[in-house]
């Protein structure tokens, strides 16, 4: 997707008129959030580069980068509810592309643990055990 698309796009959902080099910033901020997510080392975009961005497939960057941006410029606004909302939406977007997305082995981050696993915030007494096959109580 080329860059000053996806900067008017966020721009007019955010019914501001931002330079692309911030819009960009925020984009990266994205990335950087899927890179650490995601094992990933996904190249960062320069602010002076305006051409395609090719290194994750236009959907994707469709439902990561312009929830994100938008948020990062309603935080800006102090729009609690907005920027919290596009957070949200990104968050979600991200945790389906962690699940889904097979990331190319030039993108793989290799200095990193692969032990992927999800948080799990409803204080389950069997924490402990995650993973494996038998984890729970009737698990044996």
């Amino acid at each position: 997707m080329y860059i000053n698309d996806l900067v008017e796009q966020i721009n007019t959902l955010a019914d501001e008129d931002y330079e692309p080099k911030i819009v960009i910033n925020y984009i990266n901020d994205a990335i950087a959030n899927i890179n650490a997510e995601c094992d990933a080392n996904f190249p960062f975009i320069d602010p002076v580069f305006y051409d395609k961005y090719t290194a994750i497939p236009d959907t994707w960057q469709r439902i990561l980068f312009i929830p994100f941006a938008l948020g990062r410029i309603k935080q800006m606004d102090s729009s609690q509810f907005e920027y919290q909302d596009a957070y949200s939406e990104f968050y979600t977007n991200l945790n389906r592309f962690r699940n889904h997305y097979v990331i190319p082995d030039e993108y793989k981050n290799t200095n990193t643990a692969s032990n992927r696993y999800q948080d799990d915030f409803s204080l389950n007494p069997w924490l402990w055990d995650k993973g494996t096959p038998t984890s729970g109580p009737l698990g044996g």
